[in-house]
């Protein structure tokens, strides 16, 4: 499963307890593991304070989102804008069923 991340950048962050995954999530592939199974192409990861939690994301991505997002790492485009967060790291998870088109 390929990751891409974003360190202090989130696009949407949801409050609701429902979109909480995980509090004791240990890495990225954790949590991109549990935000698949949930069926969620996005995740943010917790930092310092929040360090293991995880939380379903909210965007929707295809193919094209995330190789454009791959191609431009240090200023990936985002149509709702980014947020910066120093508690939480952005995530996307590249779109599966595309793999073999």
């Amino acid at each position: 499963m390929l990751i891409f991340g974003m360190v202090a950048g989130v696009a949407k962050k949801s409050d609701k307890d429902s979109d909480v995954l995980s509090k004791t999530a240990t890495n990225a592939e954790a949590c991109a593991a549990l935000a698949s199974g949930a069926g969620k192409s996005t995740f943010l990861l917790g930092a310092f304070f929040r360090r293991g939690w995880c939380i379903a994301g909210s965007m929707k991505i295809d193919t094209n989102q995330y190789k454009a997002w791959q191609k431009n790492k240090e200023d990936p485009e985002c149509s709702d804008g980014w947020k910066n967060s120093m508690l939480y790291d952005f995530y996307a998870i590249e779109p599966v069923a595309d793999k073999n088109l």
